[in-house]
């Protein structure tokens, strides 16, 4: 019910502070933890709400039907008290930290409702709710730790959050077929070309944002050791277009297993990331 392994997307929030090379830093690293461990509730939260909006497509699904509220294993009085609780607890431990994060954690709690509300069903529009999920995630990051997040690091975000979601739907329509709309009313109105179009767009985007970054003037002005910030854009490269690929095939319905299985994505994030901190940390 609560989407343990969903959790994951939780480490986002460590992105901002880690680039700006604060995450080592005792106090930012605990209110970076803690604010992960907060978004986290907020997003079962979240998943509460969407199993009771969606249960009934849910038992339409192959695989959805396993969950807990879907299956009859609970009730759905007993899930609304619990998505309470997760949310509201959210909120006030959020505030603990920052009343920056609140306002984030708020903007995500709400976005959310409104898209379990209905505008899950407003093609694209519902594409861009969800990959805000994953911007909003960073952005707590940066507001826990007190950084400030460039306008290169948030286009990245978004541009790559819309092509996991964008992957995700790909999956969806390929695997349900006919039967998609049953399961998620919006996939009527997509077409698979159109999204195989849009996966293709996003990883140019990202892509192009993430190289015009490195080697960006401005950026040797501001790291210890530039070459290996240039350097970090191959691996970079070949993990977007590695990960287009299989959003092509339509394999990434589950946008984690992706990144948990494939081991040429994780050694390729591997390389990137002590690239990019050799270049922020080292001269």
């Amino acid at each position: 019910m609560l989407r343990p392994r969903q959790w994951i997307k939780s480490g986002l929030v460590f992105a901002a502070p880690a680039a700006a090379d604060v995450l080592t830093r005792g106090e930012t690293l605990l209110r970076c933890s803690a604010a992960a461990a907060i978004f986290s509730l907020a997003a079962s939260g979240v998943y509460c709400v969407n199993d009771l909006a969606d249960v009934e497509r849910d038992r339409l699904h192959p695989s959805k039907r396993k969950r807990p509220l879907a299956a009859g294993e609970v009730s759905p009085r007993a899930v609304a008290l619990l998505a309470a609780a997760l949310l509201l607890s959210s909120l006030g431990a959020s505030a603990l930290i920052t009343w920056k994060l609140t306002i984030v954690i708020g903007v995500y709690v709400s976005t959310q409702l409104a898209y379990s509300a209905g505008l899950k069903r407003e093609a694209v529009v519902e594409l861009v709710i969800v990959a805000a999920g994953f911007v909003l995630r960073m952005i707590a990051g940066g507001v826990a730790a007190d950084v400030r997040l460039s306008s290169w690091f948030l286009a990245v975000a978004g541009g790559g959050a819309l092509l996991v979601v964008t992957g995700k739907r790909l999956a969806e329509t390929m695997e349900l077929g006919q039967e998609a709309g049953a399961h998620r009313a919006v996939l009527d109105e997509y077409t698979t070309v159109f999204l195989q179009i849009v996966v293709g767009i996003c990883g140019a985007l990202v892509i192009m944002v993430y190289a015009l970054w490195a080697f960006d003037p401005e950026i040797e002005r501001r790291v210890a050791w530039v070459l290996p910030i240039h350097l970090s854009t191959v691996p970079f490269l070949i993990a977007v277009l590695r990960y287009v690929q299989e959003a092509e095939r339509g394999v990434c319905g589950a946008p984690e297993e992706v990144f948990l299985r494939n081991r040429v994505l994780q050694v390729l994030g591997v390389a990137w990331l002590v690239m990019l901190l050799i270049g922020i940390t080292h001269g």
